[in-house]
């Protein structure tokens, strides 16, 4: 996808296997000052960082976390390589104790990935609070242009993302690859492919991730877990996810947020028992939605009513389209491909139907959607879609 001048390139669903883990690093102790390959740290002469030291580094002295940063190149943790390691915290920005509440010192500098990977970052936690590789972005924070290849984190179980335990900043052009795996907890809650939870900005980025929760476990989602009054526009994420309670596509629990221009497809949604799940988000508490889309396979459990192909619980429920807040307007479900004939919300058409531009009376398809007549259902105009090659 594109944004913001950045290309977003897919990546293969292969993943490699791990190589037997042979170094266990905490962030908790001390670690020796590490030379930056050149800069100083300032917005106009970030320091520049070229191997997994002094990447680590940066989480190891407080008063480098508002400082800019640059990768120069793409960067290897893997735990069998030097400089790599299993991490038992998040790498930058970690949460200081296991008690509930962010305790640690926040990232509130700029990091700038350079469209370069840091590939294999592997954490294992024995209880878990705030993990990725940021545990917390504070206000100030900014990130952007980076790419989380192959990510393993285990055993974590509040707050966890790829990219950020929890965000207060503004991430933008990223993208993670991997999986977030968690056991039984009596209280999982909030673990997103990218961000466990959202309260600034996320632009322009996607997730590929695999999210496995268990039936305890709530506000799982593709891109993020918990959308609290937070903003994500131009996103898109792709994956599985199982667990409890409030699984989304994109957003587990969007609470009061904004999601605009963005979509889910070919997820996985899979679930015990576990109420308010939907396409692209499970829970929409008074949050808007606008000119989103869905285009998953939901599996569940048992027969329950709070389901939906778009939104599963606190709106109504439909299988593609246009806006969603505390009602639902000009949106729009396949009654074929989806074998649904009904819907608390939108209008449910034939295959046909849905792939003429004029059945979709109050959309923009000058600059939001596009639509390759007679052949697709209309697509978000940022995703360039080649109508010849379908």
């Amino acid at each position: 996808m594109e944004g913001e001048g950045t290309t977003m390139r897919r990546i293969s669903g292969n993943r490699r296997k791990r190589a037997a883990l042979v170094t266990v690093f905490c962030l908790a102790s001390a670690l020796h000052a590490v030379e930056f390959a050149g800069g100083t740290g300032r917005p106009y002469d970030p320091y520049q960082i070229a191997t997994a030291e002094q990447l680590i580094s940066i989480g190891s002295d407080p008063n480098l976390l508002d400082k800019h940063f640059v990768l120069l190149n793409d960067i290897d943790l893997d735990p069998n390589l030097p400089g790599g390691a299993v991490f038992v915290r998040a790498v930058i920005g970690a949460d200081t104790d296991d008690n509930f509440g962010f305790q640690g010192a926040a990232f509130t500098g700029y990091f700038d990935g350079n469209d370069h990977r840091i590939k294999n970052l592997t954490i294992q936690c024995a209880l878990g609070y705030y993990v990725g590789l940021f545990g917390c972005i504070g206000d100030d924070g900014f990130i952007q242009d980076l790419v989380l290849e192959n990510i393993l984190i285990t055993g974590a179980h509040y707050v966890v993302g790829g990219l950020a335990g929890i965000n207060r900043g503004d991430i933008r052009s990223c993208r993670v690859d991997g999986s977030l795996h968690v056991g039984t907890r009596p209280y999982i809650e909030s673990l997103g492919g990218m961000v466990g939870v959202n309260t600034g900005k996320i632009l322009w980025s996607c997730a590929e991730t695999n999210t496995h929760g268990d039936g305890k476990s709530r506000s799982l989602g593709g891109l993020v877990g918990t959308n609290w009054e937070g903003r994500i526009v131009g996103c898109h994420a792709e994956g599985s996810l199982t667990g409890g309670d409030s699984l989304g596509g994109l957003v587990g629990n969007n609470v009061e947020g904004i999601i605009l221009d963005c979509y889910v497809e070919g997820s996985v949604l899979t679930e015990v028992s576990s109420p308010g799940s939907g396409g692209l988000v499970g829970y929409n508490q008074a949050g808007v939605i606008v000119n989103c889309y869905a285009a998953t396979i939901l599996r569940k459990g048992i027969d329950r009513w709070d389901w939906g192909g778009l939104v599963g619980y606190g709106a109504p429920r439909v299988l593609a389209g246009g806006i969603v807040g505390s009602a639902v307007a000009n949106s729009f479900w396949d009654t074929e491909a989806s074998g649904a004939s009904v819907s608390h919300g939108g209008t449910g058409l034939s295959t046909l139907q849905m792939y003429q531009q004029k059945t979709f009376v109050g959309w923009d398809f000058d600059y939001t959607w596009s639509i390759c007549e007679g052949k697709d259902y209309p697509r978000l105009r940022w995703e360039a879609i080649d109508c010849n090659g379908l």
